[in-house]
């Protein structure tokens, strides 16, 4: 069991301000999640989602594996993060959005794997989770696939699942593309599916 978090920031779109935060914002990340708990992380902007251009709207992303979840907890209650906020709000039009979640496993996550692949599930009825979660599984499991990482937030007011998938190359990432929209179309009986996908992701 693993617990990873994403977090969504919301970014200023101006150049300078953005340039700026570029340069300062992965040594203040860096101090401030070390200190919290955090073992790895990774901090990379959304290229496409479901599959349309977004690299015009500025959309980040960081992911963060906790020891456990409290942890996480603690910080965002904490002086820390709150100090951290500080630092960071000349860069950020709003408040990030924060997920986490309770995973099978991290192992293929941080291991220089710059292209991250992610799948958002919603379930359309509360109680479909469940087999959400076994279809994931079961995909997966016929599919070979045991380094994908997959789970269920923890923090949200509806559960969401997420599948996380981390290539070497945008042509490890094509040739797999098959078995994924597989996947997506079987789940996108029970869910609304988001799927996000960022290139030459940075470790921090």
């Amino acid at each position: 069991m693993a617990i990873v978090e994403f977090v969504f920031p919301q970014i200023t779109k101006d150049p300078v301000l953005l340039k700026e935060a570029s340069e300062k914002a992965p040594s203040l990340a860096f101090q401030a999640f070390t200190k919290a708990g955090v073992i790895r992380a990774s901090q990379g902007m959304i290229n496409l989602e479901n599959g349309k251009d977004v690299t015009a709207d500025v959309k980040e992303l960081v992911v963060l594996e906790w020891k456990d979840a409290a942890d996480f907890h603690a910080f965002v209650k904490s002086k820390e993060f709150a100090d951290y906020m500080v630092l960071m709000k000349p860069y950020m039009t709003g408040p990030p959005e924060l997920d986490l979640f309770e995973t099978n496993t991290s192992s293929s996550l941080f291991t220089g794997r710059n292209f991250l692949e992610i799948l958002l599930i919603r379930p359309n009825k509360e109680e479909d989770i469940e087999a959400i979660e076994t279809t994931v599984k079961s995909s997966l499991e016929k599919a070979g696939e045991t380094d994908t990482i997959y789970g269920t937030s923890t923090n949200l007011p509806k559960k969401v699942t997420t599948v996380i998938r981390s290539f070497s190359s945008a042509d490890e990432r094509a040739a797999a593309k098959q078995s994924h929209e597989g996947l997506v179309n079987e789940l996108s009986k029970l869910a609304n599916v988001t799927l996000l996908y960022s290139e030459n992701t940075q470790f921090i």
